[in-house]
């Protein structure tokens, strides 16, 4: 079963996309805020190329894998805290912890860096926001690290911004993730009072 990225989620692989949407309003924020940072001078006859090349970089910046994000709100889940003090559980041990019905938020902000020939104009970020309704989740934990997951019903609903323009947004839709999480060598938890959910 192939894993689906947050590209695929969105329906934004088409490289389309992100020329229709940059050549709106955000399109325009995007040259500003270059223009803002840069101390190299571009004639305004460029703008249309250096838009349609950032059009070109968001494809690949967005190919992340919707398990990834989930592992990473996970990281920081107030559930898991105990799993990290050896006192409560020997680190040898592996742990099979079941997760009923619950909510995990993850926020972050891709990021690439403009270059106009071979000058750095300066960079443009975008935030992503994701909520996921996860049931029947069950995790494997061994020494303070998340090594497996076998996953249950997954419900996803998130947006991608950039300076306040909702670029695209997509409302609680049902995904499909593959039956079983290999995390490999394992993702640390986070520990104490670092966990925020």
């Amino acid at each position: 079963m192939s894993v689906i990225s947050v590209n695929e989620f969105f329906g934004i692989t088409a490289a389309g996309f992100w020329r229709e949407v940059l050549a709106g309003p955000p399109g325009a924020e995007i040259a500003a805020a270059l223009e803002g940072q840069t101390q190299t001078p571009v004639d305004p006859s460029h703008w249309p190329r250096i838009i349609s090349g950032i059009a070109e970089r968001a494809k690949g910046l967005f190919d992340v894998e919707i398990a990834t994000l989930i592992i990473s709100g996970w990281r920081n889940y107030r559930e898991l805290i105990e799993y990290t003090i050896a006192d409560r559980h020997n680190p040898r041990d592996t742990q099979f912890v079941p997760l009923g019905k619950h909510t995990v938020q993850v926020e972050y902000s891709p990021f690439f860096e403009v270059l106009f020939s071979s000058k750095p104009l300066g960079k443009i970020v975008f935030d992503v926001w994701f909520s996921f309704d996860l049931e029947g989740f069950v995790l494997t934990i061994q020494n303070a690290k998340l090594l497996k997951a076998r996953t249950g019903p997954c419900t996803a609903k998130g947006k991608i911004t950039y300076q306040g323009y909702t670029l695209i947004e997509k409302p609680p839709t049902r995904i499909t993730l593959p039956g079983m999480i290999d995390l490999g060598s394992g993702v640390a938890l986070s520990r104490g009072d670092e966990a925020a959910l």
